[in-house]
């Protein structure tokens, strides 16, 4: 998968490297033309999508944005925001808003049966992990983001516009949270053990089967693969690594640091 050389760059989202897990699926979906999705590879509301076509079984074009492009997400749908979906193809509708794009895929009947994930809405334990982590987690991986090899900062102007667009709540910048990474590391380890509880099984979160609870938080224990250091429980682990086999979501273990 080269997401160098074209700007954005597109791949389809069976090229993800495969991997000895083998979750049972419903039958492969192919539509033509392929819907398109438009993502940044940092972003877990592009992951929510990413997982839930991959849940779903679903055959799509995968559309690296660079982080600097304005032009195509307006032209699409009137402002820089990612995920993107076109369900018809480069010639239809496009859509914003991760849950809403999950929701009109799931009850759409050209995408398989309707109705796979579970209604109910996240456990107010996962919620609040998620909310206590927010901090940590950005400091650890906002500044790895940044010196990342990821499609949407193949150049310089690309990084420099996710550091403007999303900085740190200090004068400290990106060099200084990357230097004081132990102490966020060790926040963010506590809240891990935490969770493991909370971790049904690597299918999924919920007693209850697949839910939103799934769309959720998988994107940002994904996040967290990024950070060397890190030690995730086994549950926790099993359940990263089934997920990313599901949607063929490469983790970032490859460049963590």
């Amino acid at each position: 998968m080269d997401r160098s050389l074209q700007h954005p760059t597109t791949v389809c989202a069976e090229t993800a490297p495969s991997t000895t897990l083998t979750p049972s699926l419903p039958p492969r979906i192919v539509l033509t033309p392929l819907p398109n999705l438009y993502v940044y590879d940092h972003c877990p509301f592009c992951v929510r999508v990413r997982l839930f076509l991959g849940l779903k079984n679903i055959k799509y074009n995968l559309v690296f944005l660079a982080n600097d492009d304005v032009k195509t997400p307006t032209d699409l749908v009137g402002r820089k925001i990612t995920p993107i979906f076109q369900p018809d193809g480069a010639n239809g509708p496009a859509y914003p808003e991760s849950l809403d794009i999950c929701q009109k895929i799931d009850n759409d009947s050209r995408f398989g049966t309707p109705a796979l994930l579970n209604p109910s809405p996240p456990r107010e334990g996962i919620v609040k992990w998620i909310e206590d982590t927010f901090e940590p987690m950005g400091r650890l991986s906002r500044p790895r983001f940044a010196r990342a090899p990821l499609a949407e900062f193949v150049f310089r102007d690309s990084r420099e516009t996710f550091a403007r667009n999303y900085p740190l709540s200090d004068p400290d910048g990106y060099d200084e949270n990357f230097r004081r990474s132990s102490a966020y590391i060790k926040k963010v380890q506590d809240r891990l053990e935490r969770l493991a509880q909370l971790i049904h099984s690597p299918q999924h979160c919920s007693p209850h089967g697949l839910s939103y609870e799934d769309i959720i938080l998988f994107p940002r224990l994904r996040t967290l693969t990024i950070v060397k250091g890190i030690h995730f429980p086994k549950r926790i682990r099993e359940y990263i690594d089934f997920q990313a086999a599901v949607a063929e979501i490469p983790l970032y273990d490859y460049c963590a640091m």
